[in-house]
């Protein structure tokens, strides 16, 4: 039997330190999150010469690749390889003594204004891709949009606001999915996702006894939504009601701003999946597995009454003394909502 081996290769600056990172790390650890929170990398390293700390000190905004790779993981020649992504370093941190680096960088580019700069403006008779784009355009990323839910917006105003909280706001409200990978602003269909097939089968054994599970009774469980708006035209109040159910026993009641029953329909069906999907939740730790990606699916088994098809919301890939991986996953919902 070979021995197994986890490591990872970094490109900084465009220049390979892989070799370099190897010989002084105490930790790594890449956090993979399917929408709504960046991802991210932290790198612990020992800084024993002081070279991390004067002539190779990190510099805030600087650029930088991350993968993961596997040997003889799962059987004798095995190889595999997780491709992180693109990360701007954020705040370097040392300490001391023994003295230390603690690197890390986040997915959402820095050197810009996507994430930190306030604007006010609007749009009229835009759609939720060409929105995307054009706020991907100026932040010197590329989209790709993944989804056939093009919605058209009569419209919009972003009233101080940064570029990257008013896309995630509008992605939310139409019951989009938004992440940043490699460069790229990542839009999708969370409900799309669920539907795929999935990509393993996670044990209670896998675990080693390693995980929780929590069905939630308050504030989700909803059968249907109604929404309470007042038409632009009209000035009254209008009811909306998004029934996927013939009797549903909780009913989920909000107040929106829509433009039409057509947009009521839309909202109404994102909040209600946005409440539902916090009913069931497992967290569970396995041995490394890079296969593990967020917005994936898994099927659990042995968890008894939490038996099923699960979305990954967030994988936590550790490597130090060993490699493990800590995963985040909601029940898959039946009919989307």
């Amino acid at each position: 039997m070979l021995a197994r081996r986890a490591s990872i290769d970094i490109v900084y600056q465009g220049v390979s330190i892989t070799a370099d990172i190897a010989k002084d790390l105490l930790s790594f650890g890449y956090t993979d999150n399917a929408s709504g929170t960046s991802d991210s990398i932290a790198i612990s390293l020992k800084d024993d010469t002081g070279k991390w700390i004067s002539t190779w000190a990190p510099e805030q905004g600087d650029k930088l690749k991350a993968s993961i790779r596997t040997t003889n993981w799962r059987y004798d020649g095995d190889s595999q390889r997780l491709d992180c992504g693109t990360f701007m370093v954020d705040e370097p941190e040392y300490a001391g003594r023994p003295r230390t680096l603690s690197l890390n960088a986040a997915a959402i580019p820095s050197s810009n204004d996507f994430r930190d700069t306030a604007k006010s403006r609007t749009w009229e008779k835009v759609t939720t891709k060409k929105l995307a784009d054009d706020i991907a355009s100026n932040a010197g990323l590329s989209l790709y949009y993944d989804t056939a839910k093009v919605y058209t917006i009569s419209y919009l105003e972003q009233s101080e606001q940064p570029d990257s909280a008013f896309l995630a706001d509008v992605c939310g409200k139409y019951g989009l999915s938004l992440k940043i990978y490699n460069d790229k602003i990542v839009i999708f269909s969370e409900q799309e996702y669920e539907a795929k097939e999935p990509i393993a089968t996670i044990t209670e054994q896998m675990t080693e006894g390693n995980w929780t599970a929590k069905k939630s009774l308050t504030e989700t469980g909803y059968g249907a939504c109604e929404l309470t708006y007042t038409p632009p035209d009209s000035g009254e109040k209008v009811q909306y009601m998004f029934n996927p159910n013939l009797a549903p026993k909780k009913i989920l009641r909000i107040n929106q701003d829509v433009a039409s029953v057509a947009e009521a329909e839309i909202v109404a069906k994102a909040e209600l999946r946005k409440a539902n999907v916090k009913q069931y939740a497992l967290s569970f730790t396995v041995p490394g597995n890079v296969t593990l990606i967020a917005s994936s699916t898994v099927i659990v088994l042995g968890f008894g009454v939490f038996d099923g098809k699960y979305y990954i919301d967030k994988v936590d890939h550790g490597i130090g003394s060993g490699f493990a991986s800590s995963v985040d996953v909601h029940r898959v919902l039946e009919g989307g909502y």
